[in-house]
């Protein structure tokens, strides 16, 4: 026997006695006619309601794209309160010692007067033309010292006790890294451009046309940038 879709109206009346139900609006609803509940050569239409409900709800919880959303959403929200209210209060300053590439979640206060760049700042790298985002800093390389002794010449160990900067390249430059680490000297800040870049969001609430305004939980380990 050929399926059909109801043409009938009596599947609908029963799609919207569930509705009612499982709003907690339950509702006397006309009933079928006689001629309507005669649809037995029919698919009723409910059953393809039920199977493009599931449909879409397999392609939501089946899809990887999907699931990388809700995961980063629900990270943005786990670190903007534990870092907006646990690593933030009163009596909690030190930094930690484990904390390298200006990721240390001590308030940065009172901010050198030596530190040149601030956070949300958009910068260009002067010898691999990348552009990117400054997202923290620190007052000297905070890095292990081992690698430290292998990225800089002995000519340019003094680097390592000046400013440096944890960068979110720009993916529309088609660099090959995502994130950077590093000193003040190498790169100069541009304004006007915008970087796009997967943690944007986790950082900065918006572009206000010179730099990026950074989430809450930001400003509160960098209150004077």
């Amino acid at each position: 026997m050929q399926l059909q879709l109801c043409r009938f109206p009596c599947c609908s009346l029963l799609f919207l006695h569930s509705i009612s139900y499982l709003s907690g609006t339950e509702r006397t609803l006309p009933s079928a006619s006689k001629e309507q509940k005669g649809c037995k050569t029919h698919l009723p239409c409910c059953i393809y309601l039920i199977i493009a409900s599931w449909s879409i709800s397999a392609r939501s919880y089946l899809s990887l794209d999907a699931w990388a959303d809700r995961l980063k959403l629900w990270l943005l929200k786990t670190r903007n309160w534990y870092y907006g209210e646990s690593k933030t209060k009163s009596g909690e300053n030190e930094a930690n010692p484990h904390s390298y590439f200006a990721e240390s979640t001590h308030v940065h206060s009172p901010k050198p007067e030596y530190i040149k760049f601030r956070v949300g700042q958009v910068i260009i790298h002067r010898k691999f033309g990348y552009s990117g985002v400054i997202v923290g800093w620190d007052v000297k390389a905070n890095t292990p010292e081992e690698q430290l002794q292998l990225r800089y010449l002995p000519v340019k160990q003094g680097l390592k006790d000046t400013p440096h900067y944890r960068i979110l390249i720009n993916k529309a430059n088609g660099f090959g890294k995502s994130t950077a680490y590093v000193p003040e000297e190498e790169i100069t800040v541009i304004i006007g451009l915008e970087v796009y870049h997967p943690d944007m969001e986790t950082y900065f609430s918006g572009y206000d046309g010179l730099k990026y305004i950074m989430q809450p939980w930001l400003k509160k380990l960098y209150p004077h940038d």
